[in-house]
């Protein structure tokens, strides 16, 4: 029997790219599986769930479980990662430090107890986390209680880089995991030198995300209205003020920012971009939270001539695989592992720094380019996903390395 841990999945707004791996798992396979699901988002909205999955939700606030918590925190392991949030000063602060700890535990007794609730009794279980956090975390603690079972968990971005937010119980579940699937080279390298003197990166593999090749890809003609689209949270560190900055620089020339994506700096980007374009020919609209589907609709018609990351950190973008997939070529800066999707062949990667007018002058390049130049871009954008990030071939190599554990 085959398990996944999820946040949200399949309800809500968040990780909408395991849509891809699930309709690649019920293309590919009959085996029945068991979605676990850590809470149910407030969003009516339901992805796709192959027809032999079962759903389960994991959240339990039972007094009986969140005593039973607080008891753990005095075992030896978490009394070690108290004294380790007291010592080192955490950029979070002690308390939510702490209280992140609490919710670990938590987590991890609210998934055992809904795993006996359900369990069939089949010691050759796999289980497979989403994220290195409180769901990996809570495998490893299934494992204690069932030590036949194999766990495994995939790590992006804010999961694996230490530097990015306090992961408790980080050794304990490093160690205990029989496989870790990272996205991108960066990672794994980093687990090697962080980890490598106690962790058994053997059991490291890379494993990328994809995205489907879209069957239509609309005409692009660069006399038009030079269309630029970004797709991210509204988030700090998506940092979509260094483009507004870039793009207010740009005079004469008729430009159109699409962005989509909400989150709770939407309402200050908004008049931020007001402020800083007032005087600028540039158009722009922010469409919000959207479906995939819808996002995939409106590359499919429209005509759109660059896609742009401007983030301070990233794992290996979906929504830049999902743009040059298009055809859309794609300008961001060298942060995570982006630079195993962008080059100068197929869009422009910047250096890390904070410099809107290297981002103003990367989007000017590709005024100068002759539409045979800039076509050549496009073709070799779609080729780069065709190659190495088409989801047909990424998710069965991964669903297949998940049912040989």
């Amino acid at each position: 029997m085959l398990y996944f841990l999820y946040e949200n999945y399949p309800y809500g707004n968040g990780e909408a790219f395991v849509e891809y791996e699930m309709r690649d798992f019920a293309a590919n396979q009959k085996e029945d599986l068991t979605i676990y699901v850590l809470r149910k988002s407030d969003s009516c909205t339901k992805k796709f769930v192959p027809e032999n999955a079962k759903i389960v939700f994991i959240e339990n606030k039972s007094f009986r479980i969140l005593f039973s918590s607080f008891l753990k925190l005095f075992h030896k392991s978490s009394l070690k990662e108290i004294l380790s949030v007291l010592k080192n000063h955490y950029p979070e602060g002690i308390f939510r430090c702490l209280y992140r700890i609490y919710r670990y535990i938590t987590v991890a007794e609210s998934f055992i107890d809904q795993y006996k609730k359900n369990c069939d009794n089949n010691t050759s279980n796999t289980f497979v986390s989403y994220w290195l956090n409180e769901c990996a975390f809570a495998l490893t603690q299934l494992k204690r209680k069932y030590p036949n079972i194999k766990i495994a968990s995939r790590g992006h971005g804010f999961d694996v880089f230490e530097e990015r937010c306090y992961l408790p119980f980080r050794k304990e579940i490093l160690s205990g995991l029989d496989r870790i699937f990272l996205i991108n080279i960066e990672s794994k390298l980093y687990f090697e030198k962080i980890y490598g003197s106690w962790l058994d990166t053997s059991k490291i593999e890379i494993s990328h995300l994809g995205v489907n090749l879209p069957e239509k890809i609309p005409q692009k003609d660069k006399a038009d209205i030079f269309r630029i689209v970004t797709c991210s949270s509204v988030i700090t560190l998506k940092r979509l003020d260094l483009l507004i900055d870039a793009l207010s620089g740009i005079k004469n020339k008729k430009i159109e920012w699409v962005h989509f994506g909400g989150g709770p700096l939407l309402d200050d980007i908004k008049k931020y971009a007001k402020e800083k374009m007032a005087q600028s020919s540039v158009k722009y609209s922010f469409k919000g939270q959207v479906s995939l589907e819808e996002i995939q609709i409106f590359y499919a018609s429209t005509p759109i001539h660059l896609f742009v990351n401007c983030s301070d950190t990233e794992g290996t973008p979906v929504s830049i695989m999902e743009a040059m997939s298009y055809g859309i070529p794609t300008i961001a800066r060298n942060v995570g592992g982006i630079n195993e999707l962008v080059d100068n062949t197929c869009g422009r990667l910047l250096p890390k720094e904070e410099n809107p007018e290297l981002i103003k002058k990367a989007i000017e390049e590709f005024f100068q380019l002759t539409l045979q130049e800039y076509m050549k871009i496009c073709e070799n954008a779609r080729l780069k996903i065709e190659c190495e990030f088409n989801a047909a071939k990424t998710y069965t190599e991964y669903i297949k390395k998940i049912l040989s554990l």
